[in-house]
């Protein structure tokens, strides 16, 4: 008996793929399957390492929805799904 929707134990339990975040993983999975098709693999586990270090830093000192934030606020990347929406960057707005 399988589900289509998958129950989560608790509402607020990231989704994870093997044992990392969605965000974990694809920061730290996509350069290093990059590097080790350009012949570094060495390189690769090296940024890898460093990547899910940094990245645990930094959601230890800051909290885990804030990396979501930064990334919203600093590589905005779909334009044309919301094309009257203002630059993320704007935070006041006069009128």
């Amino acid at each position: 008996m399988s589900s289509e929707n998958k129950i989560l134990n608790y509402l607020d339990t990231p989704t994870r793929i093997l044992f990392w975040p969605v965000s974990e993983f694809m920061m730290v999975v996509m350069p290093v399957l990059m590097l080790i098709m350009l012949g570094h693999p060495l390189l690769a586990l090296m940024l890898g390492g460093s990547f899910i270090w940094g990245i645990r830093l930094f959601k230890r000192s800051f909290g885990a929805g804030m990396l979501e934030g930064f990334l919203y606020r600093y590589f905005v990347h779909n334009r044309t799904k919301y094309p009257t929406t203002p630059p993320s960057y704007i935070r006041e707005f006069i009128g």
